[in-house]
């Protein structure tokens, strides 16, 4: 067998496995055009390692030329096991970076999971009252899993407005559910309310107007 023949074969053959190993890079992607880092950092290994063997052998062919047909077809298995090789890394562990990724995206789009945080809403989320009246906000307690959170500690607090630093503290209801009311010092503004409880956090906001 001619070693140019031979030779031309070899690289024919590399430049198809980097273009399968191409695309095969190319279909890594994560969520906002973000890419998966062992996808492109394997295709440039598996790339120079095909490089090399490449070459090694191209070299070899120099120094020694196949007598027939029988030693070079041996010769060309050789080749190909090598190149099936370091392929198969390159997707073996693609596919284990992928699988990866699958689980950290599962994991982020699942809402809660891995975590107790609670939800919390204040209703009414805004109101408009006059000075020197009361306000009434009702605290919805929800666990992660969606059931009510009952009989838990919810500390009501006025972080911002004319009645900042007025606080209580209230126990929910069987369903969730804790109230709180305050009266308003005379002073125009606008107040947000905030309601904690387990970790959990919900804001509210009045005006009161004159």
């Amino acid at each position: 067998m001619n070693v140019y023949v031979l030779g031309g074969g070899i690289v024919a053959v590399v430049v198809l496995l980097i273009g399968l190993i191409w695309a095969g890079a190319r279909t890594g992607t994560l969520s906002q055009g973000q890419r998966i880092w062992l996808d492109y950092g394997n295709f440039y290994i598996v790339a120079i390692g095909l490089a090399m063997v490449l070459i090694g052998f191209l070299i070899i062919l120099q120094l020694h030329q196949p007598q027939d047909g029988a030693e070079a077809l041996g010769f060309f298995t050789a080749l190909t096991g090598a190149l099936v090789g370091l392929v198969g890394t390159f997707f073996g562990v693609k596919s284990s970076a992928d699988a990866r990724a699958g689980a950290e995206t599962l994991a982020t789009n699942a809402g809660g999971v891995g975590t107790t945080t609670p939800t919390i809403t204040i209703d009414p989320p805004t109101a408009t009252t006059a000075v020197n009246q009361p306000h009434e906000v009702t605290a919805t307690v929800t666990s992660v899993d969606g059931s009510p959170a009952a009989n838990v500690e919810v500390t009501f607090t006025v972080t911002d407005g004319p009645d900042s630093n007025t606080t209580s503290p209230a126990m929910s209801d069987e369903f969730g559910r804790a109230i709180f009311t305050f009266t308003n010092n005379g002073t125009a503004g606008t107040d947000t309310i905030e309601a904690a409880a387990l970790g959990g956090t919900g804001t509210a906001r009045v005006e009161f107007t004159t």
